[in-house]
Formats: C-alpha cells, structure tokens, sequence
C-alpha cells in the first residue's frame, strides 16, 4: 500500500505545481487588490459547501461503520480527493477511488466505501443537474427573452445523462459491450467489482429512502452554499447580479467544464465555460470574466493546499497511531 500514499501524495503534488505555473502572479495580485480581505467571505463560502458536502457524504455510509467516523475526517478525505481529481487525467474517477482507499484504512470495507462515494456523487450529479434546469428555465421566462445559447446547455444537461443511464442499463442487463477483450480474466473481476458495488448502493438507497431524501436537501444546499462565491467575486467587482444568476450560471459552469474531464485541471475548459454563461446575463467585460477566473483559480490553489496539509498530517496521525499499537502489542507480548 505505500505505492498508493506515494500516488496519491505526488498527484496532490503536481496539482499544486499545475495550478500555480497557469497562474500569473502580477495578474492574481491585480484582481486581489479590487476583493481585497473580502476574499475571506469567498473561501468561507466554499468552505460552508465542502462541510455540506462531507455531510452529505456521511448520510450515504452504512450506519455500520459510520458512526465511528468522524465529519472532520470525512471533510478532509472528500477535500483531498477532491485535490486528486482536479489534476488527475481520469478525474473524478481517480479522486473517488482516493476517498475511498483513505475511508478503507479507517476501518470500511473497500466496496462499502465506494459505493457511498458514487451514491454520494450520483445524488450531487442530479441534485446539480436539477437545479441548473430549474434556474435556467426561470431565467428566461422572468427575462421574457429566449437565450439560444442557454437553451442548448439546458437540452445537453438532460440528454447526455439520459443516454449514460440508458448505456448504463443496458451494459447490465444485456452483452452490448460483449467485445473479445470484456472476456478476460481481468475485465470479468473489474465487471464483478462494479455490479457488487452498484448492488450495495441499490441496496443502501432502498434501506434508507428517507435518509435520502434528507440527502438530497443537503446536495441542493451544498451547490447553492458553492455559487455564494460567484455571487460575491462580481459583487466586489462592483457588478450587481441577483443570487438567482449567480446559481444558474455556477451550475451552467460545472456543467459545461465536465465535458473537458480528461483534462487536468480543466485549464481553460473553465475559463471558458465562465466566458459562456456570464455572456447569457450580458456580462462580456473581459476584465471582469479574467479576473473572477483568476479568483476562482486561487481559490481551488487555496484548497489544494489545505488538501496536501490534511493528507500529511492525517497520514503522520495514523503512522504514529500504528506504531503506537505496535509497541503496545510487542510490550505486552514480552510480559
């Protein structure tokens, strides 16, 4: 397993160097000095949203195992795995299988511990989905004008999930996918992995329909706590946007920007995806869309940070704590 914490500590690493070699130093100190201190409401926002997150997160645990894990351990996991998926080439995918490797050396089985990272994860998905329609759509009929642009973003947001999940059952219940290479040894015990981790899901959100339920309600508040910050940065960039915008064009963002998964760090993706949906409110200053994507851009640098801090100190705690217990065993062995 020290392969593993190696990984892991060097992708929290080379997110770290990604992040800070794309950022101009004079052009964060530019946008820095228009937020000023204020900037601490920015990273109290998304910190407000990573806690909600965790929670979230904790609710889609079996009650077998978590009752013994702490929120704040949960808050730094999800944060470090987080970090992880920002610079790692397959994403969330990597960030995920992080979570739950550091959830399984605190005592859950692997397979329990994915399966609630992807219900977790599943429920933010939709939640995010759900909302970014919902305010898009209210958009235009309070505007009282068709965006073209919007319109699109809204279609693309309910047809691609659709046909991953028509994929996805299908895959299950029949051999679409039955090429010469789904035949091996290696790929049959991925395949059983999966539907034991897909059957452990099914079976926790059946068990716990009214827990979901609660889950659900905390997702929506975890992306409403998020775009705070969006909302914020063009409100000490004197632009006067209502929170309602800011939540459509946050969701619209994180939308558009998980099309370019496979490209670490999402750099430009995101930029670009900010361009987009602050053209839908008629924001097209340049100044304004650079900086708050330099802004967001520190704030992410800021979490990477307290990810690779927390990954140290958490992976110093439990060394400490094993050889304490070693030392215990061997002492009481002699006697």
């Amino acid at each position: 397993m020290k392969w593993i914490k190696l990984l892991v500590l060097m992708l929290l690493v080379a997110s770290l160097v990604w992040f800070a070699s794309s950022i101009d130093p004079q052009d964060v100190l530019d946008a820095m000095s228009m937020v000023g201190l204020s900037y601490f409401w920015v990273i109290l926002a998304t910190a407000t949203a990573y806690i909600l997150g965790a929670i979230a997160w904790r609710l889609c645990i079996d009650d077998a195992y978590s009752h013994h894990l702490k929120l704040r351990q949960l808050f730094a996991i999800r944060l470090i795995g987080e970090a992880v998926t920002l610079v790692n080439p397959s994403n969330f995918i990597g960030g995920e299988s992080t979570k739950a490797y550091l959830l399984q050396k605190r005592g859950i089985p692997y397979t329990v511990a994915f399966s609630s990272v992807i219900l977790s994860r599943t429920i933010l998905i939709i939640v995010q989905v759900l909302l970014f329609v919902m305010t898009a759509t209210s958009y235009m009929v309070i505007s009282e004008r068709f965006n073209q642009q919007l319109f699109v973003i809204i279609l693309i947001s309910i047809i691609v999930p659709a046909i991953l999940v028509m994929l996805l059952i299908l895959t299950q219940k029949t051999q679409l996918l039955s090429f010469p290479f789904t035949r091996g040894q290696k790929f049959l015990k991925f395949k059983a992995s999966l539907q034991e981790t897909f059957t452990l899901v099914r079976q926790h959100y059946q068990a716990h329909r009214g827990k979901m339920a609660l889950v659900i309600l905390i997702a929506a508040c975890h992306w409403m706590a998020g775009s705070v910050e969006l909302y914020l940065l063009f409100s000490y960039l004197g632009v006067e946007i209502s929170y309602h915008e800011a939540l459509m064009m946050d969701m619209g963002i994180i939308l558009l920007k998980s099309f370019g998964v496979f490209v670490p760090g999402q750099i430009g993706i995101e930029e670009y995806s900010n361009k987009i949906l602050f053209a839908v409110v008629g924001m097209v200053n340049t100044a304004i869309w650079i900086s708050i994507s330099l802004l967001r851009r520190l704030r992410q640098l800021i979490w990477i940070v307290i990810g690779l801090l927390l990954y140290l100190f958490m992976e110093g705690k439990h060394m400490t704590g094993h050889i304490e217990d070693r030392g215990a065993h061997e002492k009481l062995h002699q006697e």
